[in-house]
This record gives structure tokens, sequence and C-alpha cells, in this order.
């Protein structure tokens, strides 16, 4: 609607910082506001012993979150610079100029257009044998807790792709170097274990988790099923019941793919 519009300009959109980020971080802010789920730099396998999950943790310590897709053109760029460019027309020229796959090219038009400050952005972890588990989400002896999900919200748009933000993803992220543009700086405030969510909202979030970005539980006027999608937004705020912050995901686990370089520490996930 116009109020999320008017979050959208660039270059002079707004940043949100103390105490104007603490309103963000409430029922009546994730009930209402755009909400995206990423699953960004996930590798399944057919062996689950090798399913990898590399991105949970450091986008939490990090504080920022990407689709992550190849460098665009400058056309392409420029383009998503201007204020009023639509999702079908930089998805189009992506797909005529760029060459760049539908699939991937809808997902890149999506988060340049669509993602506004304050969004919700919506990660899952359900991967307890990968290496790159964060300790935050092991017991002490070593089991895992999950599945888990976390929630954030957007406190600055993506930079245009520049040095600065390559140098973010690949030195401070460690995640594959081909998809390092387009960060969003993102505030991660609550945690919830998959397994509390009702049965409506679990069946609701495996039928979204397989493109690496997507818009859901929209809030059109012209939405029929408004009533299950404010019912999903209430359960994924009710069963978010610990507070987490960055510091709870210091771990860092380098870029060697196997693991044998991991790093882990941290356990200070602490009840709301």
């Amino acid at each position: 609607d116009a109020a999320w519009a008017a979050l959208r300009p660039k270059p002079t959109a707004p940043v949100l910082t103390e105490p104007a980020l603490q309103r963000f971080l409430t029922y009546d802010h994730v009930i209402r506001a755009p909400m995206f789920h990423l699953n960004t730099f996930i590798h399944r396998n057919i062996n689950p012993e090798k399913h990898r999950n590399y991105a949970f943790g450091p986008f939490i310590r990090e504080s920022l979150t990407t689709p992550g897709f190849a460098p665009l053109s400058e056309c392409a760029c420029q383009l998503a610079r201007e204020e009023q460019t639509q999702y079908e027309v930089l998805r189009n020229m992506l797909v005529k100029e760029d060459r760049v796959r539908p699939s991937e090219a809808r997902q890149v038009a999506m988060w340049l257009t669509q993602l506004t400050v304050g969004s919700i952005i919506i990660l899952r972890h359900c991967y307890g044998m990968c290496p790159y588990t964060p300790r935050a989400l092991q017991h002490p002896d070593g089991g895992y807790i999950g599945p888990v999900y976390v929630l954030g919200v957007v406190t600055q748009l993506p930079e245009v792709q520049t040095s600065s933000d390559e140098a973010l993803a690949q030195q401070l992220l460690e995640v594959d170097s081909r998809s390092r543009h387009w960060l969003a700086p993102t505030t991660f405030f609550k945690l919830g274990y998959c397994d509390m969510l009702s049965d409506e909202t679990r069946k609701y979030m495996q039928q979204v988790v397989q493109p690496t970005l997507q818009h859901i539980l929209k809030l059109e006027e012209n939405n029929q099923n408004i009533a299950k999608v404010m019912r999903i937004r209430s359960d994924l705020w009710r069963c978010a019941t610990r507070h987490v912050s960055a510091a709870s995901f210091c771990d860092r686990f380098g870029v060697c793919r196997d693991g044998t370089d991991l790093v882990q520490n941290g356990n200070d996930l602490q009840p709301i």
C-alpha cells in the first residue's frame, strides 16, 4: 500500500536505527509488514548427512541478508537504481538483456523492487547434521535443538552493486564468492521452533521453501485467504519465543567446504 511504498524510494531510503527500530520488533508490525522467506546457500544431497546450510549463522552474525546472485550488467543496475522501477520491467529486462534465467530474474527483481525498510525476513535451519550448524543451535552435549526459524527486520535497502558489497560477503559472511551482491542490513530478533508451529503453518512453510526468495503471506485487498494469512503470521510470532542477537551466532566457519576448519563458540540464546 501507499505507506509501504513510501519506504521504498532510493537513494534516500530511511535507515532504521535505535530507538526507531524498536517499533518494528513488535507483533503489530510483524502482522502487517511485507514478509519474505529466504533460503540462501542451501545445498541438498541424496544423503541427509551432506545437507548444508552455509548462510544461516553468518547472516545473523553480520546482520545482513541476500538471495545471492551473480553480478548484473550496468544497464540492469541503472534500472534498479531508479525509484519507480516496477518488478515486471526489471524482471523482463534481466531475461532479455542480461540473459538471466527466468527463475533467477524473478527473484532478483523481487529483491530489488519489492523489499522495503521494515520488511520481515524469515530464515529457517533444518539440517542438524550440517557441520556449519551454529553452536547456538546445539545442546551442551552437541545435540541439535532444531529445526528452527528466525524473524528479522530489514533496516536499510541493499546498496547498488559495489565493491564494498562484495567485500562484506566474501570476507565477513564467508560464503560463495559468486553470489555476493545486494546485501540488505537486517536485524534478527526472535527465534522459534518449527515443531511448535500449527499444522496449518508448517504445511504452508513447506510449500514456499523451494525458491531461494519468496514473498509470502501477502496482505492484498483481494486476497480471499486473508484470514488464513493472519493466522499464520500470528502463529509465526507466537511460536518465536526466544530472543536472538548477532552475538548469539559468533561462529566463523571459514571458506572450507568440508568443515575441517570449523571454529564454534557461544550459546547464549535467552528466553524472552
